[in-house]
């Protein structure tokens, strides 16, 4: 029989992210979609902008595909690639950890980016920061990779609406606490800039380039 934290956490917590995730973008998206950009920064410094960028937007993108390809083992019976894709996650996680460090540091150190960031700016940094670092902690100090078949079947259980919440309550604490901070996130994710990552620039496949002309004053 699960606690009360379980069944809140595995029965109510990802139908609560679901709602939020896809509902609130979903309705940013239809009433305000020429605001969701973030706060460019990079008038106010260029050198490690890039560094910091390129690699938490890749970080989240590859660590993403790699936990959807490792829930497909689960139902296409080819838990033999779960090694593999185990490989591409820690790739991934790594990559967000460097950026978030890169990206914490520059609004600690830059004078300009510190005056303009706000508490969301480094509320979602900590986040990219401890849910990797918590996922690499649980794969290779603690080794509690082998529970991802679990964790799969408790997946596939969400979605088809019947969340089993038995089999995820013999799972580590650790374990629990990662999920937890991770869908707190996804709950958060739609209010803030982080948005503006799943709008996909459809239409640069054919717009036509834009022109900058620069005006200059010519003093006679």
């Amino acid at each position: 029989m699960a606690n009360p934290f379980d069944f809140l956490l595995f029965g109510v917590m990802p139908y609560i992210m679901l709602v939020l995730f896809i509902g609130v973008q979903a309705y940013r998206w239809l009433v305000s979609r020429y605001l969701w950009t973030p706060r460019s920064s990079e008038v106010l410094e260029k050198n490690v902008i890039g560094l910091s960028s390129i690699s938490i937007h890749y970080g989240i993108i590859i660590v993403f595909v790699a936990h959807l390809l490792g829930w497909s083992t689960n139902f296409l019976q080819a838990t033999a690639l779960l090694p593999y894709f185990r490989l591409l996650a820690t790739a991934g996680a790594l990559l967000l950890i460097y950026g978030s460090l890169v990206a914490l540091y520059r609004r600690f150190t830059v004078p300009y980016i510190r005056r303009n960031s706000s508490a969301e700016d480094y509320i979602i940094l900590l986040f990219l920061l401890i849910i990797p670092s918590l996922g690499l902690v649980n794969d290779y100090l603690l080794g509690h990779f082998g529970i991802f078949v679990v964790v799969s079947k408790w997946l596939t259980s969400i979605f088809v609406g019947q969340p089993n919440v038995e089999l995820m309550s013999t799972i580590p604490i650790i374990n629990k606490i990662h999920i937890f901070i991770a869908l707190l996130f996804l709950c958060y994710w739609p209010f803030t800039k982080m948005a503006g990552m799943i709008s996909f620039p459809i239409t640069y496949l054919w717009r036509p380039y834009q022109v900058i002309r620069r005006y200059r004053r010519v003093l006679k």
